[in-house]
């Protein structure tokens, strides 16, 4: 369940970071990522990306801008107390990047980014599934920066807000 998770968040953001748009949608990603279960005694998960159509984009920014969009939703989804000005900092760079300097694009991107938070709630909770059960931390390694996870970061991510989707719950009204 974790790896659906971890999958489903860095492969939209690996599609938003190879061509700028945003799906929901897995299936209509430009690029594929494949998961390997963890190695016995080992919770290191290992993402590969399948490429549907041909992209030069490993030998440029994309782990880096990646890791950094990952390290950033994931901060973000968990309400995490400190501001991290420096992963704030990191994100502005990283969309500075992906869109060329362009203004109008960063806003864009950037707006894009917060809508992902929420959109992207339910895999990021799946990805956090396990810390407490089988491991104690989650950690992601970005360029220049390591977040830790632990089971109060997971107890923030599982607090319901007002205005969130949830699965549906079946009722059962006994009217005498």
């Amino acid at each position: 369940e974790s790896m659906q998770g971890i999958a489903r968040v860095a492969g939209t953001i690996g599609h938003l970071v190879a061509t700028q748009e945003y799906s929901r949608y897995f299936r209509s990603h430009e690029l594929k990522v494949l998961a390997r279960a963890p190695r016995d005694n080992c919770f290191s998960i290992d993402v590969v990306f399948e490429f549907v159509r041909q992209h030069q984009i490993l030998a440029g920014t994309f782990p880096a801008v990646l890791t950094g969009l990952v390290a950033w939703l994931f901060h973000r989804s968990t309400k995490k107390d400190n501001a991290a000005p420096d992963l704030q900092k990191m994100l502005v760079e990283l969309v500075r990047d992906l869109a060329a300097h362009n203004a109008n694009q960063e806003n864009r991107l950037l707006g894009i980014l917060e809508s992902m938070v929420n959109d992207l709630r339910p895999s990021v909770r799946k990805a956090f599934v396990p810390i407490g059960v089988t491991c104690r931390t989650l950690t992601v390694i970005a360029p220049q920066r390591t977040d830790v996870y632990d089971e109060t970061d997971k107890a923030a991510l599982f607090m319901s807000d007002g205005d969130e989707l949830t699965d549906l719950l079946d009722w059962v009204v006994l009217i005498t």
